[in-house]
């Protein structure tokens, strides 16, 4: 019998039909990844916020530091100077692993670039995703030494960086529910999540205000001290939101600030600095309030004051968190502040940041405020599918070839620096000497 002919309108048909079938075939998701946040931050602490992510093929499971204000992601090797952590993947139990020639490196910190297999909560896959491969870091990078890597959560609008964007690739290639994610840095058991807005992270409505360019800028209407008082400055003013960043900044000079009684409180005790930074004395007498207000919507910073480490400070003083700096910056204690949310920027639909009330924060006055204006395009840039259960993980995720060890060590650094766990040190040779020290040094 011959082969039955098929007929040039059904063959065009079946081509023309081709991506519909494959786009079905990928069910489009999204993932809730859990985030190591320091309980509370104090001075010389690591104010890192870690989730976790797996690399390579079989995938190792590590822990990535998020960075908001990153498009690349990169991760620690252990060829890396000074970067002792616990966390490092090793590329050489990997079969995906690629490396390039090309370098990105700064005074601090450096590496190739390459490309390997990145797994998100045993749910997402990138399989040629773009990395950073890190091989040198000084001592003076303090906040990213004992993590695996960063993960870089910012599409750009520059068409070479976006293609180097995970969370944008994942939604590119259709593995995504929608282009974007939420985040939930502060409280008990913090989240990301990527693909969708978790209702169960945050309460009330979602104030969406659009970023300003490709900046990871937004407008803020005033910020506020003691009794809702606005700081006297030239509102409204472009602020620039990371994670990178632990404290709040405001103008160069802030001296005023201080001096005024006003904006401060009435303060037992306090202490200016030459850099423009002030203490005030840790009681229940001494009380400091900061906020921000975004859209219409007042958000208090619940973390404005920093307790200082026993070694640093023993005489009962703790640092306002409010300090000075050329540029307008929210930093962690803000973001551990709110429940935000970045709508990636597609097609076109720009960029926009959401702040909601995490999910937790008892704040009546807050849950009722309403947003002054909703974006134009809301209805069509800002309309989310609302997942209705949480993702079942479907890639085995390895916890890597080495064991961790049960003792913490410490390591070449600064006086303040922690105590890490290490990788490896059990299976290290027991170091053998004859004779003692003075036989050894005269």
């Amino acid at each position: 019998m011959s082969p039955p002919i098929i007929q040039p309108y059904r063959l065009l048909h079946r081509i023309l039909l081709l991506p519909y079938l494959l786009s079905v075939c990928i069910a489009k998701n999204w993932v809730s990844l859990p985030i190591h946040a320091p309980p509370s931050l104090i001075i010389s602490e690591s104010f890192s916020h870690q989730a976790d992510i797996a690399i390579g093929t079989p995938p190792q499971n590590t822990s990535f530091q998020i960075s908001i204000d990153d498009y690349l992601s990169a991760a620690v090797i252990p060829e890396c100077d000074f970067c002792p952590s616990a966390w490092m993947y090793d590329p050489s139990y990997s079969s995906s692993f690629n490396i390039t020639p090309e370098r990105v490196d700064s005074i601090n910190l450096g590496g190739a670039r390459g490309t390997e297999t990145v797994t998100l909560g045993g749910v997402l896959q990138d399989t040629n995703a773009s990395i950073v491969f890190i091989d040198h870091m000084t001592s003076q990078v303090l906040n990213s030494r004992f993590i695996g890597g960063r993960l870089g959560l910012s599409p750009t609008l520059n068409t070479t960086r976006r293609s180097k964007n995970l969370p944008l690739r994942l939604y590119e290639e259709g593995q995504l529910l929608n282009p974007v994610w939420g985040l939930r840095m502060g409280g008990s058991n913090p989240r990301l999540t990527i693909g969708a807005l978790d209702p169960t992270e945050y309460q009330g409505e979602i104030n969406w205000v659009p970023e300003l360019g490709d900046s990871l800028e937004i407008q803020v209407d005033a910020f506020r001290a003691y009794n809702q008082n606005v700081l006297p400055l030239q509102y409204p003013i472009t602020a620039s939101l990371s994670s990178q960043s632990k404290e709040i900044y405001l103008s160069p000079n802030i001296v005023y600030f201080f001096l005024n009684e006003s904006l401060t409180g009435p303060l037992q005790e306090a202490t200016l600095h030459e850099d423009g930074w002030f203490d005030i004395l840790c009681n229940e007498t001494s009380k400091f309030e900061f906020s921000v207000d975004i859209n219409g919507v007042n958000y208090p910073v619940r973390e404005i004051i920093e307790e200082s480490s026993p070694v640093i400070n023993d005489l009962g003083f703790c640092r306002v968190a409010v300090g000075p700096s050329p540029n307008f910056v929210l930093g962690i204690r803000f973001l551990r502040s709110v429940y935000i949310a970045y709508r990636f920027p597609t097609g076109d639909c720009p960029g926009y940041y959401g702040f909601a009330v995490p999910k937790g924060v008892i704040s009546k006055t807050l849950t009722n405020q309403k947003p002054r204006t909703t974006p134009t395009d809301a209805a069509r840039c800002l309309s989310f599918v609302t997942p209705t259960s949480t993702p079942i993980p479907t890639i085995s995720v390895h916890e890597g070839p080495f064991q961790i060890s049960k003792e913490k060590y410490k390591v070449y650094g600064q006086e303040e620096d922690q105590w890490v766990e290490l990788r490896g040190v059990e299976d290290l040779p027991m170091l053998k000497t004859k004779g003692s020290v003075t036989d050894l040094f005269g």
